[in-house]
């Protein structure tokens, strides 16, 4: 299998809204990386949600997904 080191030209979030409640912080967002992988261009947007959760003192990531948005 081909090795793919991914380029980025961008990579950035926007319209990223964060909703905490207690030890529980969810976050989502538009996300949009631009770049060069395996040789192949690439350009999109996802619709993404993270959910953290507060662990000692820490917040850590505790799932997250995301979804292409189409052209």
């Amino acid at each position: 299998m081909k090795k793919r080191n991914p380029k980025y030209e961008i990579f950035e979030n926007h319209d990223m809204k964060v909703r905490v409640r207690d030890r529980a912080a969810v976050v989502t967002g538009i996300t949009h990386p631009k770049g060069i992988s395996g040789g192949q261009p690439f350009d999109a947007e996802f619709r993404f949600t993270d959910t953290f959760v507060k662990d000692h003192g820490r917040w850590r990531l505790w799932a997250g997904q995301a979804i292409k948005i189409p052209p």
